[in-house]
């Protein structure tokens, strides 16, 4: 009975999400960045032929056989081909974003009941199910982010009960989701070896640098597109060195960077606040701590908004921090009770 309704919450949810997008569809308000460029890329996979993006390049003056390769690195849509031989749209995919946005939730439910209990585990799982990041991921057309809040939400659970395998391959997954997101690799890897798995945390710190330098200095280039379209830094130099040169060399300056700007605040305090800053006590949360300073330290605001789809990135590593962060708590106020 208890899985029945956790899977009646993800129906409902995934319903309350495809809605919200298709509303938007069939009233005109849907856009060419991203929903136009996402359907012409999976188009492409499903023809099996190149996944051509001409929204992009023509307004990039870059011609129209722009593969999307080129513009983010996410081979992964690649995956949602097979669902254009059943209905070829766009509808399409605001109907998978859907699902899958809600597919994480048993996921994160049988993380918090394991950690915390039945209770708090329907909780968690509403409290994401309504979670303004999804909200405004799935109200703004489709974006790669949509495999994100499933692949980590596996990733973490996986790892938790024991089972590496799975979250290796959840973060594996993840890499083709966007060039992006050996930061989240890093991240992991700097959680695990808090944790205590040393040798597995380097590791994945490794190919989190290994694959960032790759998608961004050599995959990307070589399918046509340039490397220095997404960069966002600069105030702080140029290129990736000179930037890491100057972080270093004003450290205090970098320090408060991240809350330079009203809207970085409110981003970073909403980001927290719906766990009640219990996150913020949990080494999960250094999964997420690369992506949302690649945010904070760029110097493009849409990137800090709270009103795009980029908080859905992070979202379940914060819920699922939120929840092994009361846990630590609870363990810290009865230890001078216990008998030790």
């Amino acid at each position: 009975m208890t899985r029945l309704w956790i899977y009646l919450l993800s129906l409902a949810a995934a319903f309350a999400y495809a809605l919200l997008g298709l509303v938007k569809l069939v009233t005109f308000r849907a856009t060419t960045f991203d929903l136009v460029i996402v359907d012409q890329a999976v188009r492409g996979y499903a023809r099996f032929g190149p996944p051509y993006i001409p929204s992009v390049g023509v307004f990039h003056g870059r011609g129209m056989d722009y593969p999307q390769l080129a513009d983010h690195f996410s081979p992964i849509y690649a995956l949602l081909a097979p669902l254009y031989w059943i209905h070829d749209g766009p509808a399409t995919l605001i109907v998978a974003q859907a699902v899958l946005f809600a597919a994480a939730i048993p996921f994160l439910w049988k993380f918090t009941h394991r950690v915390l209990g039945t209770a708090p585990a329907y909780l968690v799982a509403v409290a994401y199910a309504l979670s303004w990041p999804i909200a405004q991921a799935a109200a703004f057309d489709v974006h790669e982010v949509m495999f994100v809040p499933l692949l980590t939400a596996v990733m973490i659970e996986r790892y938790h009960a024991g089972r590496p395998l799975p979250a290796l391959f959840a973060l594996l997954a993840l890499l083709l989701v966007k060039e992006d997101m050996g930061l989240m690799a890093i991240g992991a890897g700097l959680c695990v070896a808090l944790l205590g798995d040393r040798l597995q945390g380097l590791l994945c710190v490794a190919l989190g640098l290994a694959w960032t330098v790759l998608t961004r200095g050599f995959l990307i280039p070589l399918a046509g597109g340039d490397a220095g379209d997404f960069w966002a830094y600069g105030h702080l130099g140029p290129d990736a060195t000179s930037a890491l040169l100057h972080m270093l060399g004003d450290p205090l300056g970098t320090l408060f960077l991240p809350f330079s700007e009203e809207a970085k605040v409110d981003t970073l305090f909403l980001l927290v606040w719906p766990t009640l800053l219990l996150c913020l006590l949990s080494p999960v949360s250094l999964i997420a701590l690369p992506h949302v300073l690649e945010r904070m330290l760029s110097d493009r605001s849409p990137w800090w908004q709270s009103d795009f789809q980029y908080s859905a990135f992070t979202v379940v590593i914060l819920f699922c921090a939120g929840v092994d962060g009361l846990a630590r708590l609870l363990r810290w106020v009865k230890r001078p009770d216990s008998p030790r």
